[in-house]
Parts: C-alpha cells; sequence; structure tokens
C-alpha cells in the first residue's frame, strides 16, 4: 500500500488495503442484510455519513448515544460499527470495551473531532478498524470498512 492517510491507524494498515470500486453484486447483497450502525453525538456527522453509505446501497442504523445503541435490536446484527470518541454518557471506546467484553463488539472505525494517540492506541489495542479525524473524507470512511466488505462475503 502507498502513503498512509492521516488520521488512519497507521500501524495497522499493513491488513487494511484500499476500498475496491466494483465489489461483487454477492458481496454487497450479503452485507446489505445486516446494517452499518453509526453512533455519534454530533447529528451534521450522523447524517452526512449515513447519507454517504446508503447512496452505496447499505443498510444504516444511527444513534445519537452509546445507550442509544446499546438499547437497540440493532447490537446483534450490526455488521459494523462508526463509533464517535466522545459522546455525551457512555464514551466510544468505553461501549467498545462493553461489546468486547460480551463478545458481541462488531468491526468497528472510530471518528473523533480531536485526535488523542492515547486513545487511538487503546483503540487500536483493542481491535478498531480505523481512527479518523472529522471531518474524514469519504476515502477514508471507506478504506477502513473495505476489510468488513470482504469478511462479509
Amino acid at each position: 500500500m502507498g502513503q498512509v492517510r492521516a488520521g488512519v491507524l497507521a500501524s495497522e494498515m499493513a491488513w487494511a488495503s484500499s476500498f475496491e470500486a466494483g465489489i461483487a453484486g454477492h458481496e454487497l447483497k450479503h452485507f446489505q442484510n445486516r446494517p452499518i450502525a453509526i453512533v455519534d453525538d454530533d447529528e451534521y456527522a450522523r447524517l452526512g455519513l449515513e447519507a454517504l453509505l446508503q447512496s452505496l446501497g447499505y443498510r444504516i442504523e444511527t444513534f445519537a448515544s452509546a445507550e442509544d445503541y446499546l438499547a437497540s435490536n440493532t447490537t446483534a446484527s450490526a455488521a459494523c460499527l462508526i463509533l464517535d470518541v466522545h459522546l455525551p454518557g457512555m464514551s466510544g471506546p468505553d461501549l467498545q470495551a462493553h461489546l468486547l467484553a460480551g463478545a458481541r463488539c462488531p468491526p468497528t472505525v472510530f471518528v473523533t473531532g480531536r485526535f488523542e494517540e492515547h486513545v487511538r492506541k487503546q483503540v487500536a489495542a483493542a481491535g478498531a478498524l480505523g481512527y479518523l479525524i472529522k471531518p474524514c473524507s469519504e476515502n477514508a470512511v471507506l478504506d477502513c470498512i473495505a476489510p468488513v466488505l470482504r469478511m462479509a462475503a
């Protein structure tokens, strides 16, 4: 892979390849059966990610807090979780830890308005697919979820 895009987990880029245009239809269909969950208290960020991913044909479920996500049925079915670091109440890293403890943490991409190296290291060590700085580019989001697309096939 070429240069590492700023904001993505640089140390983990060896396993994350670029988003591949033209994903086979059967892969997309399988992935569409399970929603991508977006948890972000920033309504504009949540709606922007939702619009992007819906335009590509994915089913999306959105939540304004970790507690809303935990109260939903989506925790059992999410194919991927896009999770804000700083949330009211339970933080994104705390939600990740909670889901991991219950063995029900989907592949997770973190988004944040402020970079914090210690948080990036924490979520990476727990298996996060990415750590993106807002506003993040469409390609950065797609680069992070590409491995999930391949796993879901």
